[in-house]
């Protein structure tokens, strides 16, 4: 396995780089694991942070949409319309990622 932070080569095992001791995710970190799934952003995740501080724009950041977020954050959610929206295309499945990845379930 290699340091996301320095490239390093560590062990499967290691919680810390020995190189640079940037603390690095593992299979067996599972609160990481549900926060920052491999595959992409947890579905659970976005729609809590959407559902309880929506208008804030949180769910936006979470997913790595930083400029919509700031949008929304300025805005009350884009005048709570855009806030209503995302909550609707979270739940049906339609949210993606910055990255245009559909979130884990």
């Amino acid at each position: 396995m290699f340091c996301h932070h320095c490239g390093s080569q560590i062990e499967d095992q290691a919680y810390v780089c020995i190189h640079c001791g940037v603390r690095v995710a593992t299979s067996q970190d599972p609160v990481e694991r549900a926060l920052f799934p491999a595959e992409g952003h947890s579905w659970l995740i976005t729609l809590l942070l959407a559902v309880t501080v929506g208008p804030l724009g949180i769910h936006r950041f979470y997913v790595g949409k930083i400029g919509t977020g700031l949008l929304l954050l300025f805005t009350g959610g884009g005048f709570c319309v855009i806030w209503i929206i995302d909550v609707i295309r979270i739940v049906l499945g339609g949210f993606r990622d910055k990255e245009d990845r559909p979130l884990v379930r």
